[in-house]
Parts: structure tokens; C-alpha cells; sequence
């Protein structure tokens, strides 16, 4: 699942990229069979190290996804400004 932030996406205090910890932050609901949601965290990010504003969500899941949330502080954009909450629904 590609996330697309507004702007460049990098950690604070640099340019490093997102990596492991940042990984562990996103949080996808998915819809299962049946109607029940399961909340999952991506296996691992891809898109990476390129200076782009997209993350590629690695997710071990056939389901819908409902969501996608990232908790505000871990990431700037180019004016070094830290992200908010920040949540997508998709529709069904």
C-alpha cells in the first residue's frame, strides 16, 4: 500500500529517511471476511532513500484496508515542521 505524505518525509534534525522505528508506528485496519477489523503494522517500508514523499506499506494481509494512522512527531517535511496525527480512511 503506497502512503503518499505532503512534501518531502524525513525524520527530524536531517535527512535521514524513515526506517524501522517509523515502520513499527503505522497502524492498518483492515476488514476481514465476515465483517471484523484487525489492526496490523506493515512488515516493513519500502520507497525509501529517494527524497520523495511516498512510503510503500508492506502488509502480510489479502484484506480491505479501512485505515491507515501514524502518530504526530515522528516525521518532518521539508521546512522541518513535525507531522501531525495523521489518519486516511479508504472507502470500501
Amino acid at each position: 500500500m503506497r502512503v503518499t505524505w505532503g512534501g518531502g518525509v524525513t525524520k527530524p534534525d536531517g535527512p535521514d529517511p524513515a526506517d524501522d522505528k517509523e515502520r513499527q508506528l503505522y497502524k492498518v485496519t483492515t476488514v476481514r471476511a465476515g465483517g471484523t477489523t484487525a489492526v496490523i503494522t506493515p512488515f516493513a517500508l519500502a520507497d525509501l532513500n529517494d527524497g520523495d514523499n511516498n512510503h510503500l506499506l508492506c502488509l502480510d494481509a489479502t484484506d480491505a484496508v479501512k485505515s491507515v494512522f501514524f502518530p504526530a512527531g515522528y516525521l518532518t517535511d521539508p521546512r522541518e515542521d513535525l507531522n501531525p496525527d495523521t489518519t486516511i480512511s479508504l472507502r470500501q
